[in-house]
C-alpha cells in the first residue's frame, strides 16, 4: 500500500508534467490554492469544468451541422469554452480557442472544422489527464493526506 508521501509525491511529479508538457500553466496554481481548505474543491470544480466544455463542444457542433451556420452564435459559445479553459489555466486548450477565434471571426468553415476537432482531441487528452490528477487527488485524501500544491 502507497503512503501518503508517496502519492503526494506522484502528485507533485504529474501535476509538474502536466505543466512541462504545456496542458496547465499558473492560474491552475491559483486555483488550488483557493481550495487548499476544502479537500474536494478541485475535484468539484473540475467536474464543472467538463460539463460546461462538453456542454460548449456540443452546441458548437450543433451550431456547425447548421445548413447556415450562425457565426454569432459560434462567437458567444466559443467565448464561453475560452473563459472555461482561462478561468483554470488549462493553456492548450485556449491556444486552440484563440485559433478558432480568427478562423471564425473571418467565417472560414473549412478552418473552423479543422479548429473543432483539434479542440475536442485537446479537450479528451486533457479531460483525461486531469482525472488522473483527480484519482490522485481523492487517493491521498483518503489516506489522510493533504493535496501538495505544485509551484
Amino acid at each position: 500500500m502507497e503512503t501518503v508521501n508517496q502519492l503526494q509525491q506522484q502528485y507533485v511529479d504529474f501535476l509538474s508534467s502536466l505543466y512541462s508538457e504545456g496542458l496547465l500553466e499558473n492560474q491552475f496554481q491559483n486555483i488550488q490554492m483557493l481550495g487548499e481548505d476544502e479537500a474536494q474543491f478541485v475535484s468539484e470544480l473540475l467536474a464543472l469544468y467538463f460539463e460546461d466544455s462538453e456542454r460548449c463542444l456540443h452546441n458548437l457542433t450543433t451550431a456547425f451541422d447548421q445548413k447556415d451556420v450562425e457565426y454569432e452564435k459560434v462567437h458567444d459559445i466559443a467565448v464561453e469554452l475560452y473563459d472555461c479553459n482561462l478561468s483554470l489555466g488549462i493553456q492548450r486548450m485556449n491556444n486552440v480557442c484563440v485559433t478558432f477565434r480568427s478562423c471564425y471571426k473571418s467565417k472560414n468553415l473549412e478552418g473552423c472544422l479543422r479548429c473543432m476537432q483539434q479542440l475536442k482531441d485537446e479537450y479528451y487528452l486533457v479531460k483525461s489527464k486531469l482525472q488522473t490528477l483527480v484519482m490522485l487527488d481523492q487517493r491521498i485524501v483518503a489516506a489522510g493526506g493533504l493535496v501538495p500544491i505544485v509551484e
